[in-house]
């Protein structure tokens, strides 16, 4: 009896031990599917993307289901100045951009000299034995996985995972994050020299060729579907002076508060290029002449707002205002052209205001003094 008794609870151990090696293989297998389906969404998203920070948001999407309790973060750096331009955490279910990574500078810049990945199964019991100060910007991190995004064997950022528990990472979690990094790379390096071929460095607008591409683009969607369309030519009045009187950098400051209050006063189908110094287009799809003219009055407010935040100095702008099909004569930059006449004549007749092509005398809008608060 007593021999049948041991058997028995022999073959019962045993049983639990091969479900449990059977639970092992199963979560393993469910892993490497959620990895091989994560690495299949991300190829296909991010080579359709022209965006770095879009870029990120889908690699951080996705690897919260290879990481599901982990925190996310991607930071992109300069090549040649190995300085980190922009940094995204992903917290709350989004991606964000902060101002500092949960990792401190000296693994940043560790993994970007050494284009070597890092990975810490518990910080408190090996951070004296690394090669930099093991600063951290959240107490409670324990575990560390963080990889190079390399490019023709430059860095061109760092990717990585942070836990809160030790004993988290492994070489499979290392080995997964790395493949992730390596497409995620080539396809942020790629939006990143889009963006330099396209976009305006210090405004963040698009340039003048991408933005006239774009133009002759609504025009033919405009002929094909018979839809309107506007253009908003707008400079910024007193620019010049600006500069004699506070110096380029106030300048600098002033015009990329102006482009973020053009973008701010804008829907997403909208497009904004700086045209060249202080002067601004806009293209404005499916608008006629009065929705067209009171998105120019929304700028024109919105650069006006400005002097508040930029002490001594009197933020205006002049905006003039031509529409698809009626100041249209077969030719687009002949459009922007009637627009830049516009601008000229909301200028010749006091500056800070809108006018429109196509009437003989823009309507005046009323003028208000902008506060400008007292020094001292």
């Amino acid at each position: 009896m007593w021999v049948s008794l041991l058997l028995v609870s022999y073959l019962f151990h045993h049983l639990n031990r091969v479900e449990e090696g059977v639970r092992r293989v199963n979560q393993s297998l469910s892993d490497r599917t959620a990895e091989l389906a994560a690495l299949n969404s991300i190829g296909k998203e991010v080579s359709s993307s022209l965006d770095p920070a879009m870029v990120s948001a889908v690699v951080a999407r996705h690897c919260r289901q290879v990481f599901p309790s982990g925190t996310f973060f991607i930071a992109m750096s300069d090549p040649e100045k190995h300085e980190i331009i922009s940094r995204f955490v992903y917290r709350d279910e989004g991606l964000r951009a902060e101002e500092r990574l949960p990792v401190g500078r000296g693994f940043v810049d560790w993994t970007l000299r050494t284009l070597r990945p890092l990975m810490i199964h518990d910080l408190l019991a090996e951070g004296r034995n690394l090669p930099f100060p093991p600063i951290t910007h959240d107490p409670t991190i324990r575990s560390i996985l963080m990889v190079p995004l390399v490019v023709e064997r430059k860095a061109t950022g760092v990717m990585g995972v942070v836990e809160s528990a030790a004993g988290k990472f492994d070489i499979d979690r290392l080995s997964v994050l790395t493949t992730i990094a390596q497409q995620a790379a080539v396809a942020i390096e790629n939006a990143r020299h889009y963006q330099l071929a396209t976009r305006d460095q210090l405004t963040g607008l698009y340039l003048r060729h991408h933005f006239l591409q774009r133009l002759a683009d609504e025009r033919t969607r405009a002929q094909r579907y018979r839809t309107p369309f506007g253009v908003l030519m707008l400079d910024l009045d007193s620019f010049k002076e600006i500069n004699d009187r506070h110096g380029h950098n106030i300048g600098d400051r002033f015009l990329r508060l102006a482009a973020d209050a053009i973008g701010q006063s804008l829907r997403g189908s909208d497009i904004a290029c700086r045209w060249g110094g202080d002067e601004f287009c806009v293209l404005l799809p499916l608008v006629d002449v009065e929705a067209a003219r009171a998105t120019a009055e929304r700028i024109r407010q919105g650069i006006q707002a400005l002097s508040l935040s930029l002490p001594g100095i009197r933020a205006t702008a002049s905006v003039g205002v031509a529409t698809y099909p009626t100041d249209f004569d077969g030719n687009v930059e002949d459009l922007v052209k009637r627009a830049d006449q516009a601008m000229y004549r909301a200028k010749g007749e006091g500056k800070d205001r809108v006018a429109v092509y196509s009437l003989q005398r823009s309507e005046k809008v009323p003028v208000t003094e902008p506060v400008i608060p007292q020094s001292g």
